[in-house]
């Protein structure tokens, strides 16, 4: 049998560039296993209250209507065993006994389509369940089907609903795919919503405001705009923060057993609880996957439903920003606005909506930005660490020549403005619409006699003399931030070394670097809810997974040598966490001299008792020699961070105890970690060994 090939794009951490590297189906799609350890797959698979509600749902809709199931976006076929295991045990006979395709399985994505084979192989079912490599709008009845559906399951689900198309999706089932009275599961949804006050999430938003009290010549909001769309947080981490202004009302009704509307609005009135300013509405769903609604699944945050408190990260409430200042209400007062929905998306519309001072003369080209980003644009304490670095370089009025080789709008205005006679050149790579002169414009609005400014449209390692007019760099800047890394592991940013080092020959042999230095810190943690979604799986719902771990890249019972990889996550919205050991220094990187591999090996001694679930690893920015202050990206608790951390878990939690001396903390408990950075891939291998420890009367305790 031929094998299956794959095309993988992969990005170069340390150059940016793309690249399609082949993985064929021989190699176990262990080739692919860095991208889809990010996907939500294996959490999915690890939420036992979703896996228990859709076979349940599948079961009942079987019971009264045996015949042809179509899985549409089957992924490992969960779903389409569920199905089978239900046809075998229906009391009323099928009703096409004589077709051999009771069961139809489409994936479009050849990755998951390789995986399902396997399990379906590996539980017996590959004859049972007809496996089709096709995007549902793909399929003919009569090609791929003998006839249409009886019933359609389906999990095309995001945390807005909409956002990976079940309403075209079935649209163009029930049209063409399905039969005129043919049951789906799930079978209805509603999404939901609530007003709130929450000064945490609105600094993620306004920027505008938080500038105007922080009055420290640095003026970004002109560059910034938070897009207006629904963003996933887990609020739940919020929660004691959050003021609800308004009870829970209803949004939108679907019914997925009919074709759906492309379109719809709904016109909501809702009466205020208590006085406030509503800063963003919180939005959920609840699914009824059966037609009695016995079978229910919800998204809503624990204030809402607390029987749903256990955390999961692929579906998460989601936060809409209300525009402009916010929205002062008084208490009994009556809200009225609207929401709209498209094929893939709504949002809420209020009537009232007035232009506000930070969006009035928005270009097109003004980027828009995520919450953390602006969240941190408007944090005091990385703005004056930013701004004392700056002050300490442009501190005297010489010749600069000044390059932003990363896409930081912020440096790029600072060096501007901190010199009148700066010459300042920057390549945002990730924000090609950025015009010079428009980016130049601002800059005169808020400052007087700024330097001059000028965008590059090449890469680091095309640039010559002649782009820079002719004079060498003596001021190299990155903060470094990467839009294309933003949701990638935190030494990806090391990109920002390799840059420095291939324009070696364009600088000035005393040229400043900002950053100078990197640290890689880590900090030993107990991470129940996170290892739950993320544990190795053996039997879902009684069938066997176990061959989706590697390429999921899962945790918990792994054969040695395997190991789970290191994952990026923002940790504060990680659900229960506790640390175990103060934060550690493991290795540094020296960003004054060229890119190199560097290795350290550090002990760690353990301050608090608990279960060590993994290791969580950053990189702290030293931005100048001579400013005391970092730049921290490390996790807070549960205050929001608006860095992603590097998580790895271990191949299984390990028990770890301190004990409590008269006289001082005896950490009877210590553990070695080897860490490898590799300068020609970009990767961070990391090794820990939990060593043989006695306690002071001499038990043994954990190895």
């Amino acid at each position: 049998m031929k094998s299956s090939t794959i095309l993988h794009q992969r990005i170069d951490p340390l150059s940016g560039r793309s690249e399609w590297v082949i993985v064929r189906e021989a190699e176990d799609v262990g080739g692919l296993r860095d991208s889809l350890a990010h996907t939500s797959y294996l959490d999915m698979l690890n939420d036992h209250h979703r896996n228990r509600a859709f076979e349940a749902a599948i079961s009942n809709a079987l019971q009264t209507h045996p015949g042809v199931v179509l899985d549409i976006g089957a992924g490992t076929g969960l779903l389409s065993m569920m199905a089978s295991r239900a046809l075998q045990q229906c009391l009323v006979p099928l009703s096409n006994p004589e077709s051999d395709q009771s069961i139809i399985a489409c994936e479009g994505f050849l990755p998951m389509y390789l995986l399902a084979k396997k399990v379906l192989h590996l539980n017996g079912l590959s004859s049972a369940i007809k496996l089709v490599h096709k995007r549902s709008e793909d399929l003919k009845v009569g090609i791929d089907m003998d006839a249409p559906a009886d019933v359609l399951v389906t999990e095309i689900l995001d945390s807005t609903l909409l956002g990976e198309g079940i309403i075209p999706t079935l649209q163009h089932a029930h049209k063409n795919l399905l039969k005129p009275n043919a049951l789906v599961v799930p079978c209805r949804a509603k999404i939901f919503g609530q007003l709130v006050q929450c000064n945490e999430l609105w600094r993620m938003r306004d920027l505008f405001h938080t500038e105007s009290q922080l009055k420290d010549g640095l003026v970004l909001h002109p560059l910034a705009t938070c897009q207006n769309m629904q963003h996933t947080i887990h609020v739940n981490a919020l929660a004691d923060s959050i003021e609800v202004i308004t009870e829970p009302f209803k949004v939108f009704n679907f019914d997925f057993s009919k074709i759906p509307p492309s379109e719809g609005k709904s016109d909501i009135f809702v009466k205020a609880i208590k006085s406030g300013v509503a800063h963003a509405i919180i939005s959920w769903w609840v699914l009824e996957l059966d037609q009695e609604g016995t079978e229910v699944y919800t998204t809503a945050p624990k204030w809402v439903e607390p029987h749903y408190e256990s955390w999961h990260d692929h579906w998460k409430p989601c936060v809409w920003f209300v525009p402009t200042e916010g929205l002062r209400i008084a208490n009994d007062e009556s809200i009225q606005f609207s929401a709209l929905h498209d094929q893939i998306s709504f949002k809420y519309v209020f009537d009232k909506e007035k232009k506000s001072v930070e969006t009035a003369d928005l270009k097109s080209w003004v980027p828009l930005m995520r919450p953390e980003r602006i969240g941190l644009l408007g944090s005091s304490k990385w703005r004056s660490t930013v701004l004392d670095s700056m002050k300490k370089i442009f501190h005297q009025e010489s010749t600069y020549t000044c390059l932003v080789v990363d896409d930081s709008l912020p440096l790029t205005i600072a060096a501007a403005a901190m010199s009148t006679s700066a010459s300042v050149f920057s390549i945002l790579s990730g924000l090609q619409e950025i015009d010079s002169t428009c980016l130049q414009n601002m800059v005169n609005g808020s400052y007087s006699k700024p330097g001059q400014l000028r965008v590059i449209r090449k890469r680091c390692n095309e640039l010559t003399l002649d782009d820079i007019d002719g004079r060498k760099v003596n001021v190299l800047l990155g903060e470094p931030y990467y839009i294309a890394y933003q949701d990638m592991l935190p030494w990806r940013n090391l990109r920002f070394w390799r840059e420095r080092t291939s324009l070696a020959s364009l600088l000035d042999e005393k040229a400043i670097i900002v950053p100078y230095r990197g640290i890689l810190c880590g900090m030993a943690m107990t991470m129940h809810d996170l290892w739950k979604s993320r544990q190795a799986l053996k039997f879902v719902q009684g069938f066997n997974h176990s061959v989706v771990n590697k390429v999921f890249g899962a945790c918990g019972d792994l054969p040695v040598p395997l190991e789970g990889p290191i994952l990026p996550y923002s940790l504060w919205q990680c659900g229960e966490t506790q640390a175990l050991t103060e934060a550690f220094h493991i290795m540094s990187f020296e960003l004054s001299k060229p890119i190199e591999t560097v290795r350290a090996s550090v002990k760690v001694h353990i301050s608090s008792s608990g279960l060590c679930h993994g290791i969580v690893l950053w990189i702290d920015w030293v931005l100048h020699p001579d400013i005391e202050e970092r730049i921290l990206t490390g996790p807070k608790g549960h205050q929001p961070t608006y860095w992603k951390q590097g998580v790895k878990l271990f191949r299984n939690p390990v028990p770890v105890e301190a004990f409590q001396s008269k006289d001082r903390l005896c950490n009877s408990n210590t553990f070695d970690l080897d860490a490898v950075f590799d300068s020609e891939t970009g990767d961070l291998q990391i090794k820990v060994d939990f060593l043989n420890q006695v306690h002071p009367t001499g038990d043994t305790l954990v190895s």
